[in-house]
C-alpha cells in the first residue's frame, strides 16, 4: 500500500491502544496486554518505548526496519512540492529550535533528547538491515 502512495512524506507509528476500543478489549481478554488501570497510568505509557508485543505474524526486527526506512526517506526527501532541497528536514530542525523560545531549557534539553535517541533509532534500523530491507524490496 505504501509503495501506491503518490507522496514523499510518509510517517509510520506502532499500533497505539485505546482502552475501550475493540482491538484493545480482545488483547486485553486473550492475555496479549496488560489493562491499565487509570487514565494516569494510560497517559504514562509511551508508544516510541519498546513494543511490549507484536500483535502480527511479522517479526519485530522487519516492522522497524520498514518503519525506520519510510521515516528515513520522508526525513531526507528532496522532491517534496513546494519545498526546497531537505526542506522537511530543515522545517523539523527549525521548529524544534524556535521551541526553545517559547518553552523552558529543560523541556527544550529532554525533548531533544529523545528525539534524538528516535533519530538514532530510524538512522541505525533503515541503513543497517540490508537483507529485510530486500525482502520487502525497499532501495
Amino acid at each position: 500500500l505504501i509503495k501506491q502512495l503518490d507522496t514523499s512524506l510518509i510517517n509510520m507509528n506502532y499500533l497505539a491502544l485505546i482502552p475501550g476500543s475493540e482491538i484493545y478489549k480482545d488483547l486485553v481478554a486473550s492475555g496479549k496486554y496488560k489493562e491499565v488501570a487509570t487514565l494516569e497510568e494510560f497517559g504514562k505509557r509511551n508508544p516510541l518505548d519498546k513494543m511490549e508485543y507484536n500483535y502480527s505474524q511479522i517479526p519485530d526486527v522487519d516492522i522497524k526496519v520498514v518503519r525506520a526506512y519510510y521515516m528515513w526517506r520522508s526525513f531526507t526527501a528532496t522532491d517534496v512540492p513546494g519545498t526546497e532541497k531537505f526542506g522537511f528536514a530543515k522545517k523539523v530542525i527549525t521548529d524544534a529550535l524556535k521551541s526553545v523560545k517559547t518553552g523552558d531549557l529543560v523541556s527544550f534539553i529532554f525533548s531533544t533528547a529523545v528525539a534524538g535517541i528516535e533519530f538514532l533509532k530510524v538512522f541505525y534500523y533503515s541503513h543497517f538491515f540490508p537483507a529485510v530491507k530486500k525482502k520487502y524490496q525497499l532501495r
